[in-house]
């Protein structure tokens, strides 16, 4: 995957696992990638789903995630996606609407990469 994003993408979703994660450890994770692809190359807005109006439900919540998840240039996929439902749900609508996916791991930031 590419390391950075490329020039035509203006609008980014995060998505990651939320539900499983302590909020303490999910909503500063999740800050830090927004402010890493708002501030990177480009004039760049990221959807943080951390961020979203408060709801009762799993699923209202995934509706909010998918509107404007569809509404986003690209998808970034954080790590541990594979264990989130919801993220996997997104990834599939990404895929199956053509929208791009990248992945934090191989972002510039990926904090793994020595």
């Amino acid at each position: 995957m590419p390391t950075k994003f490329d020039e035509d993408i203006y609008a980014v979703y995060i998505s990651g696992p939320i539900s499983k994660r302590k909020e303490e450890e999910a909503r500063p994770h999740f800050k830090q990638v927004q402010t890493l692809i708002e501030r990177g190359e480009g004039d760049r807005f990221a959807y943080n789903p951390m961020d979203f109006k408060k709801r009762d439900s799993w699923e209202d919540y995934m509706r909010d995630g998918i509107a404007a998840l569809v509404d986003s240039d690209a998808i970034l996929m954080l790590d541990g996606w594979q264990d989130s439902r919801g993220a996997c749900l997104e990834r599939t609508i990404a895929f199956e609407l053509n929208i791009p996916i990248y992945y934090e791991k191989d972002t510039p930031w990926d904090s793994s990469v020595n």
